[in-house]
Protein backbone atom coordinates (compact mmCIF):
# COMPACT_ATOMS: atom_id res chain seq x y z
CA UNK A 1 0.00 0.00 0.00
CA UNK A 2 1.25 3.31 -1.07
CA UNK A 3 2.28 5.83 2.01
CA UNK A 4 0.45 8.87 2.21
CA UNK A 5 2.47 12.45 1.58
CA UNK A 6 3.34 15.26 4.16
CA UNK A 7 4.57 18.81 2.56
CA UNK A 8 6.98 20.85 4.28
CA UNK A 9 8.08 23.64 2.48
CA UNK A 10 10.89 26.02 3.69
CA UNK A 11 12.78 28.30 0.99
CA UNK A 12 15.53 30.16 3.41
CA UNK A 13 18.49 29.98 4.50
CA UNK A 14 20.77 26.81 5.68
CA UNK A 15 20.67 28.09 9.42
CA UNK A 16 17.13 28.61 9.26
CA UNK A 17 16.31 25.53 7.86
CA UNK A 18 18.13 23.50 10.18
CA UNK A 19 16.24 25.67 13.04
CA UNK A 20 13.27 23.40 11.70
CA UNK A 21 14.41 19.98 12.27
CA UNK A 22 12.98 19.36 15.80
CA UNK A 23 9.99 20.19 13.99
CA UNK A 24 11.03 17.70 11.24
CA UNK A 25 12.01 14.88 14.16
CA UNK A 26 9.11 15.40 16.00
CA UNK A 27 6.62 14.79 13.07
CA UNK A 28 8.08 11.90 11.85
CA UNK A 29 7.71 10.20 15.15
CA UNK A 30 4.24 10.71 15.28
CA UNK A 31 3.86 10.00 11.36
CA UNK A 32 5.84 6.69 10.72
CA UNK A 33 3.35 5.91 7.65
CA UNK A 34 3.54 8.92 5.84
CA UNK A 35 6.12 10.18 3.16
CA UNK A 36 7.89 13.59 3.56
CA UNK A 37 7.76 15.73 0.59
CA UNK A 38 9.67 18.54 0.76
CA UNK A 39 10.17 22.02 -1.03
CA UNK A 40 13.05 24.15 -0.42
CA UNK A 41 16.81 24.80 -1.56
CA UNK A 42 17.85 21.32 -2.99
CA UNK A 43 21.14 21.08 -1.46
CA UNK A 44 19.41 22.10 2.08
CA UNK A 45 17.17 19.31 2.06
CA UNK A 46 19.91 16.59 0.46
CA UNK A 47 21.25 17.30 4.40
CA UNK A 48 17.77 16.59 5.92
CA UNK A 49 17.40 13.72 4.03
CA UNK A 50 20.83 11.84 4.67
CA UNK A 51 19.60 11.86 8.24
CA UNK A 52 16.13 10.16 7.68
CA UNK A 53 14.12 13.72 8.24
CA UNK A 54 13.07 13.96 4.46
CA UNK A 55 11.46 11.50 1.36
CA UNK A 56 10.65 13.42 -1.28
CA UNK A 57 12.68 16.62 -2.50
CA UNK A 58 11.69 19.29 -4.70
CA UNK A 59 14.19 21.99 -5.89
CA UNK A 60 12.54 25.74 -5.01
CA UNK A 61 13.76 26.89 -8.20
CA UNK A 62 12.04 24.20 -10.54
CA UNK A 63 9.98 25.76 -13.16
CA UNK A 64 7.13 23.48 -12.52
CA UNK A 65 6.77 25.01 -9.26
CA UNK A 66 5.96 28.37 -10.33
CA UNK A 67 2.64 28.35 -10.86
CA UNK A 68 2.16 26.25 -7.22
CA UNK A 69 3.99 29.32 -5.88
CA UNK A 70 1.67 32.34 -7.77
CA UNK A 71 -1.53 30.27 -6.24
CA UNK A 72 -2.66 29.50 -10.19
CA UNK A 73 -2.18 25.29 -10.41
CA UNK A 74 -1.22 22.50 -8.26
CA UNK A 75 1.68 20.35 -9.49
CA UNK A 76 1.19 16.80 -10.44
CA UNK A 77 4.81 16.17 -9.37
CA UNK A 78 3.62 16.97 -5.70
CA UNK A 79 1.18 14.39 -5.53
CA UNK A 80 -1.60 15.05 -2.96
CA UNK A 81 -0.21 15.85 0.67
CA UNK A 82 -2.61 14.85 3.36
CA UNK A 83 -1.01 17.84 5.12
CA UNK A 84 1.44 20.72 5.49
CA UNK A 85 3.69 22.66 7.40
CA UNK A 86 4.89 25.84 5.46
CA UNK A 87 7.22 28.75 6.47
CA UNK A 88 6.13 30.99 3.97
CA UNK A 89 4.89 34.51 4.56
CA UNK A 90 1.86 35.52 1.70
CA UNK A 91 0.67 32.39 1.16
CA UNK A 92 -3.36 32.40 1.29
CA UNK A 93 -3.37 31.40 -2.19
CA UNK A 94 -1.23 28.09 -1.55
CA UNK A 95 -2.77 27.30 1.22
CA UNK A 96 -6.39 27.14 -0.63
CA UNK A 97 -5.39 25.29 -3.32
CA UNK A 98 -3.31 22.52 -0.45
CA UNK A 99 -6.42 22.52 1.57
CA UNK A 100 -8.58 21.60 -1.14
CA UNK A 101 -6.49 18.02 -1.71
CA UNK A 102 -5.57 17.53 1.65
CA UNK A 103 -7.44 15.75 4.85
CA UNK A 104 -5.59 17.01 7.90
CA UNK A 105 -4.57 20.90 8.79
CA UNK A 106 -2.18 23.09 6.69
CA UNK A 107 0.27 24.82 8.81
CA UNK A 108 1.96 28.34 8.05
CA UNK A 109 4.64 29.43 9.89
CA UNK A 110 6.36 33.01 10.13
CA UNK A 111 9.96 32.57 9.93
CA UNK A 112 10.98 35.81 11.36
CA UNK A 113 8.12 35.71 14.23
CA UNK A 114 8.38 38.51 17.02
CA UNK A 115 9.01 36.59 19.99
CA UNK A 116 11.68 36.10 22.66
CA UNK A 117 12.60 33.06 23.58
CA UNK A 118 13.91 30.07 20.95
CA UNK A 119 12.78 29.85 17.59
CA UNK A 120 12.33 26.43 17.24
CA UNK A 121 10.41 26.09 20.38
CA UNK A 122 8.08 28.38 18.59
CA UNK A 123 7.69 25.89 15.65
CA UNK A 124 7.08 23.44 17.96
CA UNK A 125 4.00 24.71 20.31
CA UNK A 126 2.87 26.28 17.39
CA UNK A 127 2.84 22.70 15.53
CA UNK A 128 1.59 21.13 18.67
CA UNK A 129 -1.98 22.99 18.42
CA UNK A 130 -2.86 21.21 15.24
CA UNK A 131 -0.87 18.09 15.38
CA UNK A 132 -0.20 15.70 19.42
CA UNK A 133 3.58 16.23 18.87
CA UNK A 134 5.49 15.06 22.41
CA UNK A 135 8.45 17.28 23.43
CA UNK A 136 10.52 18.34 26.10
CA UNK A 137 12.41 21.90 26.63
CA UNK A 138 15.23 20.11 26.39
CA UNK A 139 14.78 19.13 22.75
CA UNK A 140 17.00 22.68 21.86
CA UNK A 141 19.95 21.43 23.85
CA UNK A 142 19.85 17.67 23.14
CA UNK A 143 18.92 17.21 19.46
CA UNK A 144 22.02 15.54 17.44
CA UNK A 145 22.13 14.28 14.10
CA UNK A 146 26.31 13.11 14.57
CA UNK A 147 28.48 13.33 11.45
CA UNK A 148 31.12 10.31 11.60
CA UNK A 149 34.23 12.45 12.03
CA UNK A 150 37.70 11.11 12.21
CA UNK A 151 40.21 11.80 14.73
CA UNK A 152 41.77 14.93 14.30
CA UNK A 153 43.22 18.03 15.96
CA UNK A 154 42.27 20.75 13.56
CA UNK A 155 40.65 23.77 15.09
CA UNK A 156 38.29 25.39 12.49
CA UNK A 157 37.51 29.32 12.73
CA UNK A 158 34.86 29.90 10.36
CA UNK A 159 35.19 34.85 10.24
CA UNK A 160 31.79 35.25 7.76
CA UNK A 161 28.38 34.98 8.00
CA UNK A 162 24.97 36.24 5.76
CA UNK A 163 25.83 39.55 7.54
CA UNK A 164 28.06 41.71 7.93
CA UNK A 165 26.67 42.86 11.34
CA UNK A 166 27.39 39.54 12.56
CA UNK A 167 31.14 39.48 11.99
CA UNK A 168 34.21 40.91 14.02
CA UNK A 169 36.80 42.48 12.30
CA UNK A 170 39.61 40.52 10.21
CA UNK A 171 41.72 41.06 13.01
CA UNK A 172 39.77 39.87 15.67
CA UNK A 173 39.72 36.31 13.98
CA UNK A 174 44.06 36.63 13.13
CA UNK A 175 44.67 36.77 17.21
CA UNK A 176 42.18 33.95 17.69
CA UNK A 177 44.58 31.92 15.48
CA UNK A 178 47.49 32.83 17.75
CA UNK A 179 45.60 32.49 21.29
CA UNK A 180 44.71 29.02 19.81
CA UNK A 181 48.08 28.00 18.80
CA UNK A 182 49.29 29.46 22.44
CA UNK A 183 46.66 26.87 24.20
CA UNK A 184 48.44 24.07 22.47
CA UNK A 185 46.57 23.70 19.52
CA UNK A 186 48.87 22.21 16.78
CA UNK A 187 46.69 22.70 14.55
CA UNK A 188 44.44 26.05 13.34
CA UNK A 189 42.60 26.86 10.19
CA UNK A 190 40.31 29.53 9.05
CA UNK A 191 37.54 28.26 7.18
CA UNK A 192 36.74 30.72 3.76
CA UNK A 193 33.16 29.73 2.43
CA UNK A 194 31.70 31.09 -0.99
CA UNK A 195 31.03 34.41 0.26
CA UNK A 196 34.68 34.85 1.85
CA UNK A 197 36.05 33.68 -1.21
CA UNK A 198 34.32 36.37 -3.13
CA UNK A 199 35.26 38.84 -0.38
CA UNK A 200 39.17 38.16 -1.19
CA UNK A 201 39.32 37.07 2.35
CA UNK A 202 42.62 34.92 1.51
CA UNK A 203 44.54 38.07 1.22
CA UNK A 204 44.14 39.25 4.50
CA UNK A 205 45.11 36.16 5.84
CA UNK A 206 48.65 35.54 4.83
CA UNK A 207 50.78 33.44 6.64
CA UNK A 208 47.46 31.60 7.92
CA UNK A 209 46.82 28.22 7.28
CA UNK A 210 43.24 28.52 5.12
CA UNK A 211 40.64 25.72 4.26
CA UNK A 212 38.01 26.61 1.41
CA UNK A 213 34.73 24.97 0.83
CA UNK A 214 32.36 26.24 -2.30
CA UNK A 215 30.08 23.64 -1.12
CA UNK A 216 28.57 21.50 1.24
CA UNK A 217 30.14 18.52 -0.06
CA UNK A 218 33.20 20.11 0.46
CA UNK A 219 32.25 21.40 4.00
CA UNK A 220 31.68 18.36 5.13
CA UNK A 221 34.52 16.56 3.74
CA UNK A 222 36.16 19.45 6.31
CA UNK A 223 34.29 18.88 9.41
CA UNK A 224 34.66 14.82 9.54
CA UNK A 225 38.18 16.34 10.25
CA UNK A 226 37.21 18.96 12.57
CA UNK A 227 38.00 18.77 16.83
CA UNK A 228 36.90 21.85 17.10
CA UNK A 229 34.74 24.77 15.80
CA UNK A 230 34.55 28.48 16.56
CA UNK A 231 32.48 30.73 14.49
CA UNK A 232 29.63 33.69 14.15
CA UNK A 233 26.04 33.18 14.15
CA UNK A 234 25.99 31.65 10.40
CA UNK A 235 24.54 28.34 8.61
CA UNK A 236 27.96 26.78 9.04
CA UNK A 237 27.81 27.23 13.09
CA UNK A 238 24.12 25.74 12.92
CA UNK A 239 25.51 22.88 10.59
CA UNK A 240 28.78 22.03 12.94
CA UNK A 241 26.54 22.37 15.94
CA UNK A 242 23.82 20.19 15.36
CA UNK A 243 26.87 17.70 13.74
CA UNK A 244 27.86 17.46 16.89
CA UNK A 245 31.42 19.06 16.60
CA UNK A 246 32.56 20.74 19.93
CA UNK A 247 31.39 24.31 18.95
CA UNK A 248 31.72 28.06 20.12
CA UNK A 249 29.54 30.36 18.63
CA UNK A 250 29.58 33.74 18.70
CA UNK A 251 26.53 36.51 18.77
CA UNK A 252 27.68 40.00 17.83
CA UNK A 253 23.89 41.39 16.61
CA UNK A 254 21.72 38.32 17.19
CA UNK A 255 20.17 37.24 19.96
CA UNK A 256 20.97 33.58 20.83
CA UNK A 257 18.06 33.22 23.37
CA UNK A 258 16.22 33.24 19.61
CA UNK A 259 18.30 32.18 17.19
CA UNK A 260 20.75 29.55 18.92
CA UNK A 261 22.31 26.78 17.68
CA UNK A 262 21.09 23.43 18.40
CA UNK A 263 23.05 20.52 20.09
CA UNK A 264 24.61 18.74 22.84
CA UNK A 265 28.35 20.28 22.61
CA UNK A 266 27.51 24.14 21.53
CA UNK A 267 28.62 27.32 23.49
CA UNK A 268 27.39 30.85 22.96
CA UNK A 269 28.64 33.87 23.42
CA UNK A 270 26.87 37.26 22.68
CA UNK A 271 28.68 40.37 22.78
CA UNK A 272 29.53 43.15 20.83
CA UNK A 273 33.36 44.26 21.98
CA UNK A 274 36.18 41.98 20.47
CA UNK A 275 38.03 42.05 23.72
CA UNK A 276 35.27 41.20 25.75
CA UNK A 277 34.25 37.98 23.73
CA UNK A 278 37.82 37.20 22.91
CA UNK A 279 38.22 36.93 27.01
CA UNK A 280 35.52 34.85 27.53
CA UNK A 281 36.89 32.03 24.43
CA UNK A 282 39.85 32.29 26.60
CA UNK A 283 38.12 31.31 29.41
CA UNK A 284 35.96 28.60 28.03
CA UNK A 285 39.42 26.90 26.52
CA UNK A 286 41.36 27.17 29.28
CA UNK A 287 38.94 25.55 31.63
CA UNK A 288 38.39 22.82 28.79
CA UNK A 289 34.31 23.45 28.94
CA UNK A 290 34.04 22.74 25.43
CA UNK A 291 36.30 19.78 24.42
Amino acid sequence: MQKKSFLFCHPGALGDFILTWPVLTVMRQIMPEYEFTAIGQLPFLQLAQRFNLLDHLHDINARYLTDFFCGERFPLQLGKPAGAILWMTQSDEVVNMLKSVAEQPIITLSPLPAIHYHISMYYLQQVQHYYPIIFSNSIISEIEFPLHRKNSNLVLIHPGSGSPKKNFSITFYKTLVELLKDRGFSRVAILLGPVEIAQNLSEELKNISLLFSENLDELLNIFQTTALFIGNDSGVSHLAGIFGIPSIVLYKSTNPAVWGVLGKRVHMISGKREEEVFNQINNIIERQKIL
